[in-house]
């Protein structure tokens, strides 16, 4: 197996199809995992949509799926080598654990990222059955206030969610780790929920 760069484009199948949220992130850095030059998986990152008391601000690993059947272990080296390969440097990553899918971060425990605790709640904004973040809800629309959505026509449902799990990794020398203050906790334990995986639509190879 090896890990490359890829394009922004190549994650769309396994976003879409594969990922449990089935909806494209933005995306700024994107890795492909490789087995026999075929892609196998992707590791998506970006800046996050919350903007936090630190800098510098962090990149959020946002997508993390691969093919089922890989050797055991096969997630956390793949993180690993994206976070080696990570291109701004030092840096600092945030990441979730979705707690309404049964998750706790076990792959980030395994990989030595820093427990924050939970994230603030908050509600998933669905207008004509799409979801969307609330931060693109207040950008494009000014609020975020369901009352005013309503009175702009809009067809509207919410949905409140439980927090998330909060994990941090700092990328740089030891200098730079120590001048980043980030409160930390006891992992989380408990047993992860699996969810069904799609079919991909095809296959990429990597060509030379």
């Amino acid at each position: 197996m090896k890990v490359l760069r890829i394009e922004n484009s190549q994650c769309k199948d396994f976003i879409l199809n594969v990922h449990y949220a089935h909806r494209m992130p933005p995306i700024e850095v994107a890795f492909g995992l490789y087995l026999d030059n075929v892609l196998k998986g992707i590791c998506t990152f970006s800046t996050p949509a919350s903007r936090f008391d630190m800098k510098p601000q962090p990149y959020e690993l946002n997508r993390l799926v691969v093919d089922e059947g890989l050797v055991k272990n096969t997630l956390s080296w793949f993180v690993s080598k994206c976070i080696k390969q990570f291109p701004f440097k030092p840096a600092i990553l945030v990441s979730y654990a979705d707690i309404n899918f049964g998750h706790n971060g076990y792959i980030y425990q395994a990989t030595n990222w820093i427990y924050n605790g939970l994230s603030s709640s908050r509600k998933s904004f669905f207008i004509d059955g799409k979801e969307l973040h609330e931060r693109w809800v207040f950008d494009k629309y000014g609020t975020t206030s369901v009352d005013e959505l309503k009175k702009k026509g809009l067809n509207l449902t919410t949905k409140k969610n439980k927090p998330k799990h909060r994990y941090f990794y700092l990328i740089g020398n030891r200098k730079f780790k120590k001048s980043i203050n980030i409160e930390s906790f006891d992992y989380p334990k408990g047993d992860n929920k699996r969810y069904e995986q799609n079919e991909r639509g095809s296959s990429q190879i990597i060509m030379f």
